[in-house]
């Protein structure tokens, strides 16, 4: 089933402004610094990416989409809940993640285990994107040479980052800016002693014989080294832009934090224009997800994640609760309330097949654009079954009183009323032990006391 979204609706308007960049792929991009549990803010721009390359491809559109596992990144803290004797290891701290050891002895890095949670639930969400490693892509040639030209452009680099973020600052906060712009370098070096980057800084460039010569503020190492065999990272302002430039990125959104003016959004756009030569992408400013009152931060361990999710509610609710909103404005997503959510999803559910009528235009556009959008898979030909989340909840907690099997005989039964069905198939009989499930992880974990 083809979705047909008009451009009165905010996911149709930015259909329309892309078909009229006429590239000759619509590349969709998106990032994640794996510091910690990744939450499911992020999904608000990889869910965005997801629906718009299956409507433009829908379209005729050549399209990718790609998702950028950030390892390169430095390790700036020990998240909470991390092993108690992983966290005396303060010497990783300022590494790499991609050079930190995995804290549960899972994997090869930190950055692949918090990377990994999250990429196995993609296709849980119905998310398709190539998965590149920063640090892989690190040692390309194309990678190499956009460092090269971001050394040899150095002057025209703080000239941008001067202009564009000068208006931002007071007047003392400027002068101050201007002054730190005068000795700095557009990458980091990994301290050949220590093997931190966030400490280092880069004191000269060397084009003929491709040297770097550095400093590690850390351990007080001074060194120089080939920009083609040792692992030399852009900060993160000429990152951005590196990326779009070498992909030809034609769209990304970003939270709010990067699209201020000011930001990392203005400043990339104006360095990959100037600077490497692309046009830079559409831009999707997006508000954040806010776990109750606050913001979820992955490096802080405030976090729901994607596993999470699925432990307690259907991937399709949560691309509803993404794309029922406007990128402009806020979530507040509380587990204590997901009843109400996952009542208003299966409302809406029932709006499209015409099992109920929709009180007003909200509810309509609801069913008829947000609901097809929010499938995994194809947008199925019949209602499907659901034992009522609210029912789950209830009879999950009789278990120890009456059995399991007794549980499921009740459920099954109620199905069979709801839907009038003498019998139900092997599937749906999966489904209900599936909601049975979530319910009762549910009631354990985040159910409000009555």
């Amino acid at each position: 089933m083809t979705v047909e979204v008009p451009e009165t609706h905010w996911v149709g308007r930015i259909v329309r402004d892309l078909e009229a960049r006429e590239d000759e792929k619509i590349v969709f991009s998106t990032a994640k610094t794996p510091s910690g549990p990744i939450h499911v803010g992020v999904g608000r721009e990889l869910v965005y990416c997801g629906v718009l390359e299956k409507l433009l491809k829908e379209r005729g559109r050549k399209t990718e989409f790609l998702f950028f596992v950030d390892d390169f990144d430095s390790l700036k803290s020990f998240p909470p809940n991390i092993p108690k004797d992983f966290m005396v290891h303060k010497e990783f701290i300022g590494r790499p993640m991609y050079m930190v050891p995995c804290p549960y002895n899972h994997c090869e890095s930190w950055g692949m285990h918090y990377a990994q949670e999250l990429i196995k639930t993609f296709p849980d969400f119905g998310l398709y994107p190539k998965v590149i490693w920063s640090h892989e892509l690190y040692q390309t040639s194309e990678m190499k040479n956009i460092i090269r030209l971001s050394l040899n452009r150095v002057e025209d680099l703080r000239k941008i980052l001067i202009e564009v973020m000068g208006p931002t600052l007071q007047k003392e906060r400027f002068e101050q800016f201007k002054k730190e712009m005068e000795n700095w370098y557009p990458c980091l070096v990994l301290c050949e002693k220590c093997g931190r980057l966030k400490t280092t800084k880069v004191l000269g460039w060397e084009p003929p014989t491709d040297t770097v010569l550095y400093k590690c503020d850390a351990c007080g190492n001074q060194g120089e080294v080939k920009l083609q065999s040792w692992p030399v990272k852009l900060r993160w302002r000429i990152d951005w832009p590196a990326k779009w430039a070498i992909f030809k990125v034609s769209c990304e959104p970003a939270g709010k934090d990067h699209c201020v003016k000011g930001g990392a959004y203005d400043t990339g756009e104006e360095i990959v224009r100037r600077v490497f030569g692309w046009k830079g992408p559409y831009r999707i400013p997006y508000e954040w997800v806010l776990l109750g009152e606050k913001a979820m931060k992955t490096h802080k361990g405030i976090s729901f994640t994607f596993t999470e999710w699925l432990a307690v509610a259907p991937p399709e609710v949560y691309r509803y609760l993404v794309l029922r909103e406007d990128p402009r404005k806020h979530i507040n997503f509380m587990p204590e309330r997901l009843l109400q959510l996952i009542d208003e999803f299966e409302k809406t559910e029932r709006i499209f097949f015409g099992l109920e009528k929709a009180s007003n235009e909200q509810e309509e556009s609801m069913a008829r654009i947000v609901y097809p959008l929010s499938m995994v898979h194809e947008v199925p030909e019949t209602v499907p079954v659901r034992l009522p989340y609210r029912f789950a909840v209830v009879i999950s907690q009789l278990t120890p009183l009456l059995g399991k099997k007794k549980v499921m005989e009740k459920s099954i039964s109620i199905l069979k009323k709801l839907y009038g069905k003498e019998e139900i198939d092997a599937g749906e009989v999966l489904a209900v032990e599936e909601r049975l499930k979530m319910a009762e992880y549910w009631v354990t974990n985040y159910a409000p006391e009555e």
